[in-house]
């Protein structure tokens, strides 16, 4: 079957956006910042009724860091998460409760 190739079903436009979350540093504290602003992103969409799902794959790779900076961003910027944020379908559902271990089981004294 076709995996998403030239040809692929696309389905109707859902009005999600794509962000990229950059840094101007590439050290350990700029991907601290970031993590701490991704946290802020997401919790600022959720409180607005927004989904969102964080996209790494893109960030992973340091040839496709650099390429989605120059040709994507046109940004000397180091981008470290892509976020897509959208409305939810119009019937997301209520998920289950997944599985937990009881807390005995996992606290180390």
């Amino acid at each position: 079957g076709d995996l998403g190739g030239a040809g692929a079903a696309v389905g109707p436009p859902d009005g999600s956006v794509l962000l990229v979350l950059t840094t101007v540093g590439d050290g350990l504290l700029d991907r601290l910042l970031a993590g701490e602003a991704t946290s802020a992103v997401l919790l600022a969409a959720t409180l607005r009724g927004l989904a969102t799902t964080p996209l790494s794959q893109a960030s992973e790779v340091a040839a496709t860091r650099a390429q989605l900076a120059s040709t994507v961003l046109r940004s000397p910027d180091h981008p470290q998460l892509v976020i897509r944020v959208g409305h939810p379908g119009p019937d997301p559902g209520r998920l289950e409760r997944t599985p937990r271990r009881a807390l005995e089981a996992v606290l180390l004294r």
